[in-house]
């Protein structure tokens, strides 16, 4: 749709000093959008660490505690040589409904939480249990202390 309209300014019959400020409009908006997103991203992600950042902490100090692995998906709990007490299920779900993670997921070397975006996109952040970057296909960028996204 912009690049309709970005045409019809650039083939129409508008002066050429019209032309040009339209140009460089549309030049500084993509640049001031690049530059902007990465810190709008990290930011976003920042503010919810920050704003959850006690149920997280429960949340990685209950998982941490075992060893193994774990898939919590909805209110359901796949455990890889994991024993979780009846009260630990329990805290668990109702901390990651707290959280607002459509899912949890528990490695050997870290803890995944995966959140929804706008337009139900789906990203997530990654707390680091060894404190180095999170085994996973994606690059991960440091967000704090053993926090990655």
């Amino acid at each position: 749709m912009t690049g309709v309209g970005f045409g019809f300014i650039l083939f129409g019959r508008a002066t050429i000093k019209t032309k040009i400020l339209w140009t460089l409009i549309l030049f500084l908006s993509i640049v001031l959008e690049q530059v902007a997103e990465p810190v709008l991203i990290k930011g976003s992600f920042l503010i919810y660490v920050k704003s959850n950042q006690d149920d997280l902490e429960e949340i990685n100090d209950m998982l941490i505690r075992h060893k193994g692995t774990l898939n919590m998906y909805s209110d359901t709990i796949t455990v890889g040589n994991i024993e979780l007490t009846e009260e630990e299920t329990i805290r668990l779900k109702e901390l990651k409904r707290n959280v607002d993670a459509y899912m949890i997921i528990k490695s050997t070397t870290d803890i995944y939480y995966g959140l929804f975006g706008f337009f139900d996109l789906r990203h997530g952040v990654w707390y680091s249990i060894n404190g180095k970057d999170p085994e996973t296909a994606l690059k991960c960028r440091s967000l704090t202390d053993k926090w990655y996204y």
